[in-house]
Order: structure tokens, then C-alpha cells, then sequence
């Protein structure tokens, strides 16, 4: 049986734009304080090694690094910008692609603002091990409180932190992809059912399938709304990508897809796509 691997993927477009909606929702919880003072909890369904070493001729180069290369004016200021550009500095100590939970503790952090984080991941990659990195940074000296990693399905645990601020389902959709799509969709249920604040990582596909799982998907999570990237209108097998907002984070996105338009619309145009607003 196949099993997926990020590590050659890591980078590309979609994480670019996954990371960016994604940090851009976190920053709107730290302004509006929504946690109230209490640590912000972050659970994520698919953690990921949470640090990717750059890969000559990787997806990367299209994404984070031609980003890079000619950052928009009007992102400048991004905190996603800011910690990109230290993880792939060339002089960096070891230069890497921030996977999301790292991104969203270092983010943390840079805010003094205290959080929980619950990472799911079942090892199954062999890239994919946050345990192994927490040790390593632990030794370093770096500091991680209150992340606990789960060996277990991300599917089923994030259904028992449904009172966390931000909970980020984001599997691969691949090589099992009728089966991430079911088992996506199921969470999306559970977790409206509950209120619970979520965002989901989709992926857009030129297939005539790719649009029946999205609209599934968002009909599972009942009020939402989305963040589409699309680069490739038809063609290839990935063609885009979209980030899906529901439940107690639906007015977040709702009200970043409109104060955050001009700074969307500048990155899916650095990233040589088109930026598209979606809702249920």
C-alpha cells in the first residue's frame, strides 16, 4: 500500500495559502482576544514533522520560494511573511518549511500569547513525526509547553476537543482519497453538531469529482464560508486549493475575506493564481 509523503510537496502553493489563511485566522483570535486571556487551544487532525527540509528542485520553489522572491507590498507586514522568510534564510541554521502547528506556535510565541496545542498523527509517513522534532527542539533548549502529540486517528480525536478555539483538519486526501473526503466530511458534521470552531484544507481538482467532494463538504459543515486559490483553471491533476471556515470561526473568515481581500488577492497573484471567495 502507497503512503504519503509531504516531504518533496512541502512548500508548494497550497501550503503557502493554507498557512497564510490559517495565520491570518490566528492573528484575528489574538486581536480580538476571543480566548478571554486563557491559552488559545489549537488542535490539528494531521500534524506533519512540522519542519521539512528544502529539496533542490522541490515544490517549494513554486510556492514559498518564488513568494520570496518578489513578496507583494502589501504582505510585507504578514506574520506568515515574517516567519517565512527567517525559516528559509539562507543563512538560517537549518533552513526548513515551517509545517502549520510549528508556524502557529511560532506565531504564538512572537505574541506572547500562552496556548495548548493537541497534534494528531499516526506516524504512518515516515516524515511525519512532531514528536521526534518537540524532543529535538526540547534538547536544543527551545521550549514547547502544554503540546501533547497523539500516535492515534486525527479524525476521530479532534471530536473530543470540541471547546478548543481553533481546530484544523488537514489530511492528504491522498492515496486514499475517497476515504479522506468521507472521513472529513463525518468530522465537519460532528464538529457543527457541536459549535465547535474549525477551518478544513481542501484541495480543487481539475477531475469533474473535485467540485461534487467540495460542495459535499461544505453542505457537511453547514454554515461556512472559504478562501479559494485557483492556478490552473481545468488543468492537471491539483488545480487549486481552498480553506473552509465553520462554526464559531465562520465570522472570522467572513470578516477577513472582506478587511483581507487586497492582501489575498496580492498573494494568489504572486503565487500565479486567482484568489476566490466561497460560502455555504
Amino acid at each position: 500500500m502507497s503512503v504519503y509523503s509531504h516531504g518533496d510537496k512541502a512548500g508548494n502553493r497550497a501550503d503557502v495559502w493554507k498557512h497564510f489563511v490559517l495565520l491570518s485566522l490566528v492573528r484575528e483570535l489574538v486581536e480580538r482576544r476571543a480566548f478571554l486571556g486563557d491559552p488559545i487551544h489549537y488542535v490539528e487532525s494531521h500534524a506533519g514533522a512540522g519542519r521539512y527540509p528544502l529539496i533542490d528542485g522541490g515544490a517549494w520553489e513554486e510556492g514559498a520560494g518564488r513568494l520570496l522572491a518578489a513578496v507583494p507590498e502589501a504582505l510585507r507586514a504578514h506574520p506568515y511573511l515574517r516567519l517565512l522568510d527567517a525559516a528559509l534564510h539562507p543563512e538560517a541554521e537549518r533552513p526548513a518549511y515551517p509545517g502549520s502547528w510549528y508556524l502557529v506556535g511560532q506565531y504564538l510565541d512572537s505574541e506572547v500569547v500562552p496556548y495548548t496545542m493537541a497534534l494528531y498523527e499516526t506516524g504512518a509517513d515516515g516524515d511525519a513525526d512532531p514528536g521526534a522534532l518537540l524532543c529535538a527542539e526540547l534538547e536544543a533548549g527551545r521550549l514547547w509547553p502544554g503540546v501533547s502529540v497523539q500516535p492515534r486517528d486525527g479524525f476521530a480525536g479532534v471530536a473530543g476537543h470540541t471547546d478548543a478555539h481553533l481546530i484544523f483538519l488537514d489530511p492528504a486526501y491522498a492515496p486514499r482519497a475517497r476515504g479522506d473526503w468521507d472521513e472529513v466530511g463525518r468530522a465537519a458534521r460532528c464538529l457543527a453538531a457541536a459549535g465547535a470552531g474549525f477551518l478544513i484544507w481542501y484541495p480543487l481538482l481539475a477531475a469533474s469529482a473535485g467540485g461534487a467532494n467540495v460542495d459535499a463538504l461544505y453542505a457537511s459543515a453547514g454554515a461556512a464560508c472559504g478562501a479559494e486559490l485557483q492556478w490552473a483553471p481545468g488543468a492537471g491533476v491539483l488545480s487549486g486549493c481552498g480553506m473552509l471556515g465553520a462554526g464559531a470561526l465562520a465570522p472570522a473568515l467572513a470578516d477577513y475575506l472582506e478587511t483581507g481581500a487586497g492582501e489575498l488577492a496580492a498573494l494568489a497573484e504572486a503565487l500565479g493564481g486567482q484568489m476566490h471567495g466561497r460560502a455555504s
